[in-house]
């Protein structure tokens, strides 16, 4: 309990806090705190609350303290996160407050928001030094330490053991995260939920809740949070060495924005007579009312000396000057509005919004809201654009007023400016309307052909409101928060049911969710509404649509025009090479598309990534490994250029090389995909250990390990279990229990799973009905197995579906492999393979096939490609290896010996089944592979 009192000898305002009795009570622990609060009453910083006196009265303990007059930092941060100026300095002080007190040799150990206050005058006082260690004794454990105080621990605390200061930085490391997020990284209505997330889970990225915080401010914080506190830093002053930086470099970097942002260009009134003769009346009268009435006090300079038209813009981030977090997201709908009225324009072509971001974080930067005069120009310059547009909004109430300038990338010359003010904030919609008339004017565009510019409300929607919602939902998706955005997008289309690019958008969002025949509803509504769009967003619109039918052949034309129309939306050729072409296995076609879009843009790193996988596929090792490099050099400080080249040395069987660049990654981002790569190796090899933690680092939840060693019974019990409580695996849990049943000979459960992954991918006419098919006939119902892969045939109408077809041949071999009819079987997969690329996944019945009808050199090949091949590359096998992998893997070596021993190699027959019976030694089923194994083992030694 603590009391604002007046010390009456010294006239001054002081706090009286006064410990609770069962402390007081008790000898020991009173004893122990008197030492420890005169430790911290010697400390003298002005960032410390300073202790004045330890007392007694009346069996009451209690020190008497300085006397903040200010806010505890948890009021400041409750309505929104600190801006990252004031929050870095505040942070500033609460390192040199623990710096100093670590020096002392005291450990604060209960750093927290509601223990820190901020003076009016900004000062920053630690308070409760000395304090923190009682509340580690036995007696306040369970009495004294509440939730709120559980959300601030390091794990190790959290945990019971001692701590040392590097549990002070991790509590420092969440109220930094809490200060810019208002957020807890931590957080649960139970302790015990509570602790477990400190000690295993890892908190959502700062820039899901605010993207004004710089990569390198963010990485400060996350160093403070690492579970590990050896991976921690290990002194305050290392934190504040980074900070101090970190405040220079915003500095510097706000100091030359405002410079470019606030430059004033002299104002020239417009004396030229328009020359453009506009096809429609309203927009001549529009026009009329602009220049000689002036309504809406707008201003214009236009560079006399431009002579060529313009053909190519990059509309930047309007700075928000009032402010600056841009709450309303004014700015972002200002932005989005003029990129899609401008681009109505005939022979303009205007960069996309999410290309411009896209380049953004390719140069480095995450804050899109905040860049620089020359961090602009670069953007620009690598976007391939003759003209930039620049500006800012300096008032939002009672009207906007709005400033741009035009700039000519290459020379960096103003072409011209304008200032428009007087809008009401409802108005927007004329704002930017008003805007795309005085830029056309300027900028003379390349076409002949004059354009008829209709309101951007006319091919957006008419509501603010709603298209306040649909940018919200656009940053949302930039941040990858799926749920967000699709609430954002819902919300948007209930405000104007007619929003054709909501629709788009929610779609996309559905999709991803697994809301896959809602999505494809969403995306045949907002091809109803097309004609209230531009014509990239129509083109868009419809490819999409077209991808969700499965008509892909009607996509690539449409993705063809978009990039006939818009030669730099690099989405487009990402699309066609990565998705459509692959899903049609025509690498050749993917390799051409990605070219042309790398010959537009040699910088597109996603471009190059994609063009190494589909180089690969078609089993183009150095071209293929190029291309990676080229990413590579590109990125050299993102993981995930490593994490393919791991890939692609995998798949050409160059297994050290691959294991090398998996953990160049996760050197670059502990927890990446590759951790997954990196365990599924060590299962292979029976590191089971280094395979746990890798899985683990990497979130991977199903039990692999237990598959791989032959505990079939076991991971099916865990997998059921995983079923319920965590559905977002229910698709993966389905499908390896259907391998699974199988290889238990449980047919019944075999069909059961086999339709619950059907009804998980919806989304596929492929996956599923495969598996029912092959789980039908191992229930001996062989006619409605093969009615299946009938219909699957008949489904194919148009090329489109070739996927499709070749999932129903495969389907038919495996059908005959199990029946015995191998030479059938053989013909079966012979045409399905020759239709796949090169480069195929291994597959482990095909290699028993292959055994089968005589063909022993071939099955081994394919053995060994089972044995080693990479767990995380798809490339249209059926079904899928992906799922069956930690079995075949294993038989794989059992298959090894039998082919070895026909061709009476017999060492490395002997080597291949010990090996089998070795991984399998504790296995929990009757396999009939292990029992053959261990009498040909004794058989080859006799």
């Amino acid at each position: 309990i603590v009391y604002k009192a007046e010390d009456t000898k010294l006239e001054r305002k002081v706090a009286i806090k006064f410990l609770p009795r069962y402390i007081a009570k008790n000898f020991a622990e009173k004893e122990r705190f008197k030492i420890e609060a005169k430790a911290a009453a010697a400390l003298n910083h002005p960032n410390i609350t300073t202790i004045y006196a330890i007392e007694e009265l009346n069996n009451d303990f209690f020190i008497v303290m300085e006397y903040i007059n200010g806010v505890e930092l948890i009021d400041k941060i409750k309505s929104a996160p600190i801006p990252t100026d004031e929050a870095i300095k505040i942070a500033i002080q609460i390192a040199e407050g623990l710096d100093a007190a670590h020096k002392e040799g005291i450990v604060h150990r209960d750093i927290k928001s509601s223990n820190i206050m901020i003076t009016f005058d900004g000062k920053v006082k630690i308070m409760d030094f000395g304090l923190a260690k009682v509340r580690g004794g036995k007696h306040l454990t369970e009495i004294g330490t509440t939730v709120g105080t559980v959300a601030y621990m390091s794990p190790e605390q959290a945990q019971g053991v001692e701590v040392d200061l590097r549990s002070d930085i991790f509590s420092f490391g969440v109220v930094l995260y809490e200060i810019l997020t208002s957020s807890l990284p931590f957080h649960s209505e139970y302790r015990e939920a509570l602790v477990y997330e400190l000690i295993n889970k890892d908190p959502q990225p700062i820039s899901l809740f605010n993207n004004k915080v710089s990569p390198e401010f963010e990485r400060i914080i996350f160093k403070t949070l690492e579970k590990d506190k050896e991976d921690r830093y290990q002194h305050v002053d290392d934190i504040l060495a980074d900070l101090r930086k970190e405040r220079k470099n915003l500095e510097y970097a706000k100091s030359g924005y405002i410079k470019a942002a606030t430059t004033k260009v002299k104002i020239q009134k417009h004396k030229k007579a328009l020359k453009i003769t506009f096809p429609s009346v309203v927009i001549i009268l529009l026009l009329f009312i602009f220049f000689f009435f002036n309504p809406f006090k707008s201003k214009m300079a236009k560079n006399q000396a431009l002579t060529a038209p313009v053909n190519s813009i990059a509309v930047m981030y309007f700075e928000n000057i009032p402010d600056p977090p841009d709450k309303n997201h004014n700015s972002d709908m200002l932005t989005n509005l003029l990129i899609t009225s401008l681009s109505q324009i005939k022979g303009l072509e205007v960069i996309s919004r999410e290309r411009l971001l896209d380049i953004q974080k390719d140069l480095g930067q995450t804050d899109n809201k905040t860049i620089s005069a020359s961090f602009a120009n670069r953007v620009a310059m690598r976007a391939g654009v003759s003209t930039m547009l620049v500006g800012s909004i300096l008032r939002e109430k009672p009207s906007f007023a709005v400033t741009t300038r035009l700039i000519d990338v290459q020379s960096g010359k103003i072409i011209g400016s304008q200032q428009l003010t007087n809008f009401s904030g409802d108005r927007i919609f004329s704002l930017v309307d008003s805007l795309t008339l005085l830029i056309k004017d300027i900028i003379k565009p390349a076409s002949s052909v004059d354009t008829e510019i209709k309101s951007v409300s006319k091919i957006t929607t008419k509501s603010p409101e709603a298209y306040r919602a649909y940018v919200t939902g656009l940053e949302l998706m930039e941040k990858n928060y799926i749920p967000g955005a699709e609430a954002a997008f819902s919300r948007a289309i209930e405000l104007d049911s007619s929003f054709a690019m909501a629709y788009y958008y929610f779609s996309i969002c559905q999709w991803a969710d697994g809301k896959f025949e809602a999505s494809k509803k969403s995306s045949k509504i907002s091809v109803g509404l097309v004609d209230q769009t531009t014509e990239r967003e129509r083109l868009l619109i419809l490819a999409g649509n077209f991808s969700h039918q499965e008509n892909l052949h009607k996509a690539i034309k449409i993705y063809e025009r978009l990039i006939e129309n818009y030669p730099h939306e690099i989405f487009a050729y990402e699309e066609l090479g990565n998705h459509i072409y692959r899903r049609l296995m025509k690498p050749e076609k993917s390799i051409d598309v990605l070219l042309r879009g790398l010959k537009i843009d040699p910088s597109a790193k996603l471009l190059w990534n994609s063009l190494a996988y589909s180089f690969a596929i078609f089993n183009k090792k150095q071209e293929a490994l190029n291309a990676v490099n080229k990413y590579i050099n590109l990125a050299p400080a993102e993981p995930n250029p490593y994490d393919s080249q791991g890939d692609i040395y995998a798949w050409f069987m160059e297994y050290d090389s691959s294991l090398a660049s998996y953990k160049k990654a996760i050197s670059l981002r502990k927890y990446y995909i590759s951790a997954y790569k990196l365990g599924c190796y060590a299962v292979l090899k029976r590191q089971y250990k280094d395979a746990e933690k890798y899985f683990e680092m990497s979130g991977f939840q199903l039990p692999v390990i237990d598959i791989h060693r032959g505990k079939l019974k076991i991971a099916m019990k865990k997998l059921k279990e995983q079923l319920i409580d965590l559905p977002n695996f229910g698709i993966f849990c389905s499908a390896i229990l259907t391998h699974l049943s199988y290889e238990t000979s449980q047919y019944t459960e075999m069909l059961n799973f086999a339709k619950e992954f059907s009804a998980a991918v919806e989304f596929s006419k492929i996956h599923g009905r495969d598996y029912i098919a092959w789980a039908l006939l191992k229930n001996g119902r062989s006619s409605e197995a093969y009615k299946i892969i009938d219909d699957m045939k008949n489904d194919v109408k148009i090329e489109s579906y070739k996927h499709l077809k070749l999932a129903a041949i495969f389907s038919s071999g495996l059908l005959a492999f199990e029946e015995g009819k191998h030479e059938l079987a053989l013909e079966k997969f012979r045409e399905f393979y020759h239709a796949l690329p090169p480069n195929h996944e291994p597959n482990i019945f095909y290699g028993i096939t292959l055994l089968k009808t005589g063909k022993v050199s071939e099955a081994i090949g394919e053995f060994k490609r089972i044995v080693n091949w990479p767990r995380d590359i798809f490339t249209f096998a059926f079904p899928g290896e992906t799922y069956y992998w930690p079995i075949t893997s294993v038989k794989a070596h059992y298959w090894l010996g039998v082919a070895y021993e026909k061709q009476g190699e017999k060492e490395k027959a002997l080597k291949e089944f010990e090996e089998f019976t070795d991984i399998w030694k504790d296995a929990d089923f009757n396999s009939f592979e292990l029992k053959d194994a261990k009498a040909r083992i004794v058989r080859l030694k006799d």
